[in-house]
């Protein structure tokens, strides 16, 4: 099975919209502080050829390296809750850049793995976008009736520094991972979209007039340039993670909440709102 991949989201004017139609079941996180696997294998040529492809040299000892892949940073999430039950309709995947752990293709990994044998589907190359472009084509999945069960991994590797635009000021020594599950559940999402700008402090400003009094959970991303928005510091490197990370310290929800990131790469404000289901609000 190929897992299908979207790539940069094309944008109609300055905003992109789209009504959910999913909810979300679970939310759960985890910070991988170890790293144990060879990044390369025996595929030391092919590292090789993909760093030059992202026109980095290769450094010191490459076959020394060691990291956490997608496959053991979702079996680790998978461990920590129910791994069997009704057959799932897709498994999507968000990551800013490709797995590090070459030998491994872990959508159809994953495809095998999960029940049902689901369809999936790999968001890259948007930053921390990825996996609210992921929930988009969930929702556009449930409201066509192919989809009903899914889950969305969001990965954070930092095992080498590549595919880092900006560079980092201290290394990173840290991985990380998100496992959200969709069907009728605890929250409704609704409201994904994403905001070409390049003042993400004025941006958040009228993303929070669109819907006054809901407090703001933000991501790494954007709480780099706007230090006072609402949300608990991220933790280093948890670049597309660390939105989803302060919803699973919110869980289960008994409020409305917004979830906002800033990708200054691509210079997008990415949101959604996410809001309990009736009989869970407070």
């Amino acid at each position: 099975m190929i897992a299908q991949h979207a790539s940069r989201a094309t944008a109609v004017g300055d905003t992109l919209q789209a009504p959910a139609g999913i909810q979300v079941s679970g939310v759960r996180g985890k910070v991988f502080t170890h790293r144990g696997e060879p990044l390369v294998g025996r595929t030391h040529g092919l590292m090789e050829l993909a760093l030059a492809d992202h026109r980095m040299a290769v450094d010191g000892d490459l076959a020394a390296r060691r990291g956490n892949g997608f496959v053991s940073m979702s079996e680790a999430l998978l461990a920590e809750g129910e791994t069997t039950g009704p057959a799932l309709d897709a498994v999507f995947l968000a990551y800013r850049s490709p797995d590090l752990i070459t030998h491994d293709v872990a959508g159809c990994y994953l495809a095998e793995r999960l029940p049902g044998t689901p369809e999936p589907l790999a968001v890259a190359d948007q930053g921390v976008g990825a996996p609210f472009t992921a929930l988009r084509i969930a929702a556009s999945m449930a409201r066509s009736g192919e989809l009903t069960r899914g889950a969305l991994f969001v990965f954070d590797q930092n095992s080498t520094g590549w595919h880092e635009p900006f560079g980092r000021d201290t290394p990173v020594d840290t991985d990380a991972a998100v496992l959200l599950t969709f069907e009728a559940g605890d929250a409704g999402v609704r409201s994904i979209t994403e905001r070409r700008t390049e003042d993400p402090a004025d941006a958040l400003g009228e993303l929070r007039g669109d819907h006054p009094a809901v407090p703001v959970l933000a991501g790494a991303g954007l709480r780099a340039h706007v230090p006072d928005a609402d949300g608990p510091p991220a933790g280093a490197g948890h670049d597309c993670t660390s939105v989803w990370f302060a919803l699973a310290d919110r869980s289960p929800l008994r409020q409305p909440v917004l979830l906002a990131d800033y990708d200054r790469v691509t210079g997008r404000l990415h949101s959604c709102l996410v809001a309990p289901s009736p009989g869970r609000a407070a």
